[in-house]
């Protein structure tokens, strides 16, 4: 208890063995005590299972909108980026309209598939956000190349719509590989057309599949940056006593970590 004061790792630690009840009985209230003061602290994992709290209901009232900004504020952490990946396919309090646009689109640029996908869905269809096939095409791909198999086939589409052969038959469009066959014959390129129809009945490789994130509770504490910090500090201290030079990469080190000895905290 009393390292959970101290530290942003033991107070991880102990908030999230409350909150999954992994040795000792469940205390929502406890849990979100402990692991708001470590996610204040930056902790990744505390702020994935802080806003796991808020997305559920666990002991607090639902706030998806709090959710979703711990997930984002803990990006580096693989269950967070799950967690808002549902959050956002699941379009778990996303407002309407046009608000909507700015919504997805935050998740959009964090390269967030669902988010993508769901962005470009708007532009195709216009939905908060004037009718916009081209921008609707860039983010659905963006989510296709991302493994998302609908986004994959509604660019394509797009792509074919808009004449983009090209683009459309990089992702799979057979349409447009015969459209591009056309184009060669009328070009004079008779060997080109016969290497799209070629393409059209050879083996097709997958595409590339989404990636599972993990989702839920974030166990993992990291690295406790505090007790690793104590003891180079203190290994320092031992190299310095006895004069070895080995010990000058770690002094670089801790001068780094303590700003009131780069030159600011000298005595004169």
């Amino acid at each position: 208890m009393r390292a959970a004061e101290r530290s942003a790792w033991a107070r991880f630690k102990l908030g999230t063995m409350h909150l999954a009840g992994s040795g000792i009985p469940k205390d929502y209230a406890i849990a979100h005590r402990r692991l708001r003061r470590s996610a204040d602290d930056g902790h990744a994992g505390a702020r994935n299972n802080l806003g796991l709290m808020y997305d559920q209901g666990l002991g607090i009232a639902v706030d998806h909108a709090a959710a979703r900004d711990l997930y984002h504020a803990a990006l580096g952490n693989e269950h967070a980026r799950g967690n808002l990946e549902n959050l956002y396919a699941e379009g778990r309090g996303a407002p309407s309209g046009a608000a909507a646009v700015a919504w997805y689109r935050r998740g959009a640029e964090a390269s967030i598939a669902s988010a993508q996908y769901r962005l470009g869905q708007m532009y195709a269809k216009g939905e908060g956000v004037p009718r916009d096939e081209r921008a609707a095409a860039e983010w659905l791909s963006q989510a296709a190349y991302q493994g998302h198999a609908e986004a994959r086939k509604e660019a394509g589409e797009l792509y074919y719509k808009m004449g983009n052969y090209m683009e459309a038959a990089a992702l799979g469009h057979e349409g447009a590989v015969h459209a591009l066959a056309d184009q060669a014959i009328k070009a004079g390129q008779p060997g080109a057309a016969e290497e799209y129809r070629r393409w059209l009945h050879a083996p097709k490789p997958k595409p590339p599949a989404a990636r599972a994130w993990p989702t839920g509770i974030s166990l993992d504490p990291g690295e406790d940056r505090q007790r690793t910090m104590q003891v180079r500090a203190a290994g320092v201290g031992t190299a310095q006593a006895v004069s070895v030079n080995a010990g000058v990469a770690n002094v670089y080190e801790i001068i780094r970590w303590f700003p009131e000895t780069d030159g600011k905290g000298k005595t004169k």
